[in-house]
């Protein structure tokens, strides 16, 4: 196709890579303490802590085999801290970058939850420091004056046109994400969002912006639906339409099935996929499909129910995308 012809030529500034991050769960479960602001949690009736990793290992296991499959490479870390139920979330902690100046940065996030605090961990930093000779840019030190930005999880980066979409919440702090723009050569474009993830009627702050909003190579999936203000509605509206992305309007509803929360990928042959959950492929509708279906190779769909009910987060929140791309 016609996009994966386009991507072997824009590796060097691209919205996709062809390499990822993933960690090992060592101790999944329900996370009380971050239950507090992610409405996407739920807790299920009579699963032991035992069974909750047991699943959360199979869906992991099903993830990679779904991306090797698709030849994108992954690496993968063993949970060594065993102590955060979200490590499998690693996109939170850390973040790869890769300008046009040829030079590589690997960004450090503060984090609110105390547990979550414990997944970073140098050891994997050391590995692509030496692996990808980059260096680090550590925010993590705003923790102590109570500032957090949860990397892809609170910044949805376009970065070909170097926009950073940010849900402002808890977890997503102006001041920090101003700085990291400023870092890196962004365009901030804040707003907030309201949704019922429980399909209750209960609004909520959405808590990350990754779960209703994925800019792709082209298109973009987003909920306007939960913008609460009509003037930063538009304005995410027009800074996606003057970015040429095709704009793929998703509901409510089908956020609460991880909809928003997927991710494009390209293989090691060039060819682009849209990687996303089971439960968000059914809630897509046949027209959202076929435009999925124009702009790449293929849709990756994997089974992960127990991680998007137990954890609140989804395929998206599992990947660490790294760049440069493999080769490049």
């Amino acid at each position: 196709m016609a996009m994966a012809r386009l991507l072997i030529n824009k590796l060097a500034r691209s919205q996709v890579t062809n390499r990822v991050m993933l960690i090992r769960p060592s101790c999944f479960k329900y996370n009380q303490e971050t239950a507090g602001d992610n409405a996407f949690q739920a807790q299920l009736e009579g699963l032991t802590d035992s069974q909750a990793q047991e699943g959360a290992l199979k869906e992991f296991k099903s993830l990679v085999t779904k991306l090797t499959e698709v030849n994108i490479a992954v690496k993968i870390f063993e949970d060594t801290v065993k102590v955060s139920p979200d490590a499998v979330f690693p996109n939170n902690w850390l973040s790869f970058h890769h300008d046009d100046n040829n030079v590589s940065r690997l960004v450090v996030y503060p984090m609110l939850s105390d547990k979550r605090k414990l997944e970073r961990n140098l050891d994997i930093v050391k590995y692509w420091q030496e692996t990808l000779s980059l260096s680090v840019v550590d925010y993590s030190h705003y923790e102590r004056e109570g500032k957090y930005l949860e990397g892809t999880g609170s910044m949805v980066l376009d970065r070909v046109n170097k926009l950073a979409y940010a849900c402002i919440s808890p977890r997503t702090n102006v001041e920090v994400l101003d700085i990291f723009c400023k870092d890196f050569g962004y365009t901030s474009v804040p707003f907030r969002a309201k949704l019922s993830p429980m399909n209750d009627g209960e609004l909520h702050d959405v808590y990350h912006t990754n779960v209703i909003l994925s800019v792709c190579d082209g298109f973009a999936v987003i909920c306007l639906e939960g913008i609460v203000d009509n003037v930063e509605r538009e304005d995410v509206v027009q800074s996606l339409k003057k970015s040429n992305k095709e704009v793929v309007a998703i509901t409510g509803k089908q956020v609460s099935e991880f909809a928003g929360n997927v991710l494009q990928l390209a293989g090691q042959d060039g060819r682009t996929h849209l990687v996303m959950s089971s439960r968000a492929h059914a809630s897509f509708t046949p027209e959202q499909l076929s435009v999925f279906q124009s702009h790449c190779d293929s849709c990756v769909v994997v089974p992960l129910d127990l991680i998007e009910t137990l954890g609140g987060g989804g395929v998206r929140c599992m990947i660490a995308e790294v760049f440069p791309s493999d080769k490049h």
